[in-house]
């Protein structure tokens, strides 16, 4: 534009505010390119995000423009370059991690050993704190094997199931560490769950234990609940036989346990010998789409998991891991396991 007597100059003006979350605006120009502003909301995505999304959509174009005479499919055409897809499915994905077979000694590839191997490195290090009490490795460790033995002593052993009916607490440990120092899989359930449930997977796991204590046996009435829903299931169904409760606030129980021998289990002591491929612990989905499931993870897996988990935290005795996720939920084990075999806390 051009006035008699006036200079004209184009000033490009900014809203400095987003119309929307995200806007693509493309405009063709004389010389036949096509200009384009990304137009978004910064408090919701980083500029290298829309920078990112910038690289693709260009890439898409020329390889459409490069593709205009083909019939190659457009879905067939790749957002990434050929360094970022390596990135993605080579870098990202390098998660090998070497599993401790022993081939003289399958039990050395197990949850218990893997603890008992940190306990001997580290006696003295603080493994549990709760409130006031605290729990050193060689204490939790010596509790543990005797509860393991009182255990085994009730005819526990591999692929069997005990339910830990406990919360947040140094008992639930050494009830799960017990359970798999006997060679048998726990089945953790929150004492918050509703009864309907709790019951179900008792007897879905065929569970012939539970641990637990005095007063949450008392509130939940757990027990005449799992009786009174036996009559639903055919015979043979689970846990057809009686629930034997073991409550570690139990005064005569507490003796019992002090009588027995606090040196790790052996393979000799157990029904029969514990092996990576024995069940370690039995995990029920939420049910959300029907009938809750169990699954199982074996102790193969589960030292997999440790060993990756450890690389990843690279946790030690100054480590502090805080235990959030409910213990029914699969990803506590996460929590649990790999601070256990790495010395912290």
């Amino acid at each position: 534009m051009s006035f008699a007597g006036l200079k004209v100059q184009g000033i490009p003006v900014a809203l400095g505010r987003a119309k929307s979350e995200l806007a693509l605006y493309l405009e063709p120009v004389a010389d036949g390119t096509i200009r384009g502003v990304l137009e978004y909301d910064a408090s919701l995505f980083k500029e290298s995000r829309v920078l990112k999304w910038s690289e693709w959509l260009l890439r898409t174009f020329d390889q459409v423009h490069a593709l205009r005479h083909s019939d190659i499919p457009v879905d067939t055409l790749s957002l990434v370059e050929s360094a970022e897809r390596d990135l993605l499915i080579s870098a990202f994905n390098n998660v090998t991690t070497a599993y401790p077979s022993n081939a003289v000694d399958p039990s050395a590839s197990t949850l218990c050993v893997l603890f008992e191997q940190q306990a001997h490195r580290t006696p003295d290090a603080v493994a549990l704190v709760c409130a006031d009490e605290e729990l050193s490795y060689s204490e939790l460790d010596q509790r543990a094997n005797q509860l393991a033995r009182h255990l085994i002593a009730q005819g526990v052993g591999p692929d069997q199931v005990v339910a830990i009916l406990l919360g947040r607490s140094p008992e639930m440990i050494v009830a799960m560490l017990a359970t798999l120092k006997a060679g048998a899989a726990y089945l953790p359930l929150d004492p918050t769950y509703p009864i309907g449930r709790l019951s179900f997977m008792l007897i879905d796991s065929g569970s012939k234990i539970l641990i637990s204590t005095n007063s949450i046996l008392d509130e939940s009435n757990i027990v005449d609940e799992v009786k009174q829903n036996l009559a639903d299931y055919p015979p043979g169904y689970g846990a057809d036989q009686p629930l034997t409760t073991l409550s570690l606030d139990d005064y005569i129980l507490e003796i019992m346990l002090d009588q027995y021998a606090d040196n790790c289990i052996t393979d000799a002591e157990r029904s029969c010998e514990l092996h990576p491929r024995h069940l370690a612990y039995l995990i029920y989905t939420s049910g959300s789409t029907g009938t809750p499931k169990g699954a199982g993870n074996t102790h193969e897996s589960a030292v997999n998991l440790v060993q990756a988990l450890k690389t990843d935290y690279q946790q030690d005795t100054s480590s502090r891991v805080l235990q959030l996720i409910s213990f029914a939920f699969d990803a506590s084990f996460s929590e649990i396991m790999p601070a256990l075999c790495s010395g912290a806390s």
